[in-house]
């Protein structure tokens, strides 16, 4: 399927108005001109267990509540003996035709400003998917033959960080897979940026600049290397810290490097990156 330009600009404009977070929105207007330039196929539209012994029946039934029901989870972290227990349930299941979306929120971070704000963030998620699969079918009508799917995974749960990814995966002809991470520092209930890791002062990006270009020159024939060659990384660059504590630096498909090789991944050795890391931070 292939849109105009006034159909992206209309897209924008009702992208706008679901007030999505900002790295979305740069995202989706970087996906529209790489479009343009390269002529890609259509681009994707953005679209504890915790148990005391003497407690282990009761426990395990709250457990298994809190995981399926926002509600449930609610009322399990003010029980006293147990105590704040951050969990991630399923808010919202959309399923209709070929789409298959899941929005998640989070509950117990002990911060109730940070939890709506990222439960926020995930609605209006959603909403910009549903909104635009919704209306490529019934602009496709009879013919309409699009698949969007979006699911999300805890990728890091711990006493000082949760991080959560959301995959979306549009199929419409050809298929694109976007990526979406969010770690939070639970001491500080702090949607992380990458430059919250690094000394204030630092030039973080300066030794991550110069790994990546090393690796992509030793592998040139899998990256862009005309006007479209990685350069540095954004200021609000795609990243997440695995559970080793290790710093992963992403790009988005098309990106850096042919969409074929799917979402592209660099681990940072945190030697290169250790006397300007902040005091506490996650990685190790």
């Amino acid at each position: 399927m292939s849109m105009s330009q006034k159909d992206w600009n209309d897209f924008i404009v009702q992208y706008e108005q679901f007030h999505a977070p900002r790295e979305l929105e740069e995202r989706l207007r970087q996906m529209e001109n790489e479009y343009q330039k390269k002529k890609h196929p259509s681009p994707l539209f953005l679209w504890s267990r915790r148990a005391a012994a003497c407690l282990c029946c009761a426990v395990i039934g709250l457990s298994v509540a809190a995981n399926t029901s926002a509600a449930a989870a609610e009322t399990l972290q003010n029980i006293p003996i147990i105590g704040p227990i951050t969990k991630v349930v399923t808010f919202r299941h959309y399923q209709s035709g070929d789409a298959d979306i899941r929005t998640p929120h989070v509950t117990g971070l002990g911060d109730k400003k940070v939890e709506e704000k990222l439960n926020q963030e995930f609605d209006q998620y959603a909403d910009v998917l549903i909104a635009q699969y919704e209306s490529d079918i019934k602009g496709m009508g009879s013919s309409a033959k699009e698949a969007v799917t979006s699911s999300y995974n805890v990728l890091v749960e711990n006493d000082s960080q949760l991080t959560i990814a959301i995959r979306t995966v549009l199929v419409s002809g050809d298929s694109m897979e976007i990526d979406r991470y969010y770690n939070i520092e639970k001491s500080s209930g702090k949607i992380l940026k990458l430059s919250d890791l690094f000394k204030s002062s630092s030039d973080y990006a300066a030794p991550i600049n110069t790994y990546i270009s090393e690796k992509i020159q030793k592998s040139s024939e899998d990256y862009f290397t005309d006007t479209d060659a990685f350069q540095t990384i954004a200021k609000d660059q795609n990243f997440y810290i695995n559970k080793s504590g290790k710093l992963i630096i992403v790009f988005d498909e098309g990106s850096i490097a042919p969409a074929y090789r799917g979402i592209t991944e660099f681990t940072i050795p945190t030697d290169l990156i250790a006397s300007i890391l902040a005091d506490g931070s996650m990685i190790h």
